[in-house]
């Protein structure tokens, strides 16, 4: 199904409460379309990026995109720029941007990530063998993880359906007798899970890294099965040995990315763009003040330019 990129942009621009250094001369007064995608931790990166444009004098606007469409979006030259491309689930679609000409990677941000199937501790006792993915095949653990929506089913709280986590078709694939339930965003998905624990109640569902939720509560990834031929997309069609495919998640980074006619416009920019860096600790802090401390992001991200000042500063030439 193709997606309406252009039904999906919402223009926010920076606010005019920057309180910025000395703008100078930029080479295009043409809007910087920045992308963000309603999660706490990708979007702190995206106006910490947006916000140091604009106090160099760039004119900026954020662009609310849907995950899976951020790469058609740049492609097709609807927005400029994304701070939140994961490669654990994205990196496909970025090579084969990258290789058509119409993106460019601007490098990693600096954040390293871990996704998966996440549960809290006390479910090993429920699913004894865990991390082993097998723990979640037998029935005791499928019935103490079961719903009054998804029995005989065990339950597995996934991630909004934008993430293409392709949870569902992994379980199938290898015969796990659960069902996914995908959220309807990122705050329903911790609320949920949240919930469960505080309560102490058998929960499983898509965990990620950073993020303060799944570094503050102990817990594990469950250990899925790397190149199994099940999992590939096309089972008929076997192992390709030129494309792995993983049966399970793993640990990455987050990357940056650029239309091609942002470069050709704004090439000073696209150079700002490739020196930035956050590290993942700054991630996790900023979703943390944002979704418990209760503070604007882009409150929280003007402290974070401005904490960093020195740094970016001595990118401008």
């Amino acid at each position: 199904m193709q997606t309406n990129i252009k039904a999906l942009l919402v223009m926010a621009a920076v606010g005019s409460s920057v309180v910025a250094c000395p703008a100078l001369a930029v080479e295009t007064a043409e809007p910087i379309r920045v992308i963000l995608i309603d999660s706490s931790d990708a979007d702190f990166i995206a106006y910490s990026f947006g916000t140091i444009l604009a106090e160099i004098g760039y004119n900026v606007e954020f662009v609310r995109v849907d995950y899976t469409a951020q790469i058609p979006a740049l492609e097709t030259g609807d927005v400029d720029v994304s701070t939140a491309i994961w490669d654990t689930s994205s990196w496909p679609a970025l090579n084969d941007a990258v290789s058509a000409g119409n993106v460019l990677n601007f490098g990693s941000t600096g954040v390293q990530v871990l996704e998966g199937w996440w549960y809290p501790s006390y479910v090993a006792e429920l699913c004894p063998g865990l991390p082993d993915w097998t723990a979640l095949k037998e029935p005791d653990c499928v019935q103490a993880l079961a719903t009054i929506e998804t029995e005989p089913r065990g339950r597995y709280v996934d991630a909004p359906a934008d993430w293409e986590t392709d949870a569902q078709t992994r379980m199938d694939a290898l015969g796990i007798d659960f069902e996914a339930m995908n959220s309807g965003s990122p705050v329903t998905l911790i609320a949920t899970i949240k919930a469960a624990v505080d309560k102490q109640e058998p929960i499983i569902g898509w965990g990620y890294i950073p993020h303060w939720y799944f570094e503050k509560i102990e817990g594990e990834f469950v250990q899925l099965p790397p190149n199994a031929d099940a999992c590939y997309d096309d089972p008929a069609h076997g192992p390709n040995p030129d494309e792995v495919f993983d049966c399970g998640y793993s640990a990455g980074y987050v990357w940056k990315l650029g239309s091609a006619a942002f470069q050709a416009k704004a090439p000073d920019a696209a150079r700002y763009l490739h020196l930035m860096s956050v590290s993942t600790s700054d991630v996790a802090e900023a979703t943390d003040r944002i979704e418990n401390g209760g503070e604007a992001i882009e409150d929280v991200a003007a402290e974070w330019v401005e904490a960093h000042r020195d740094a970016w500063t001595a990118w401008i030439r």
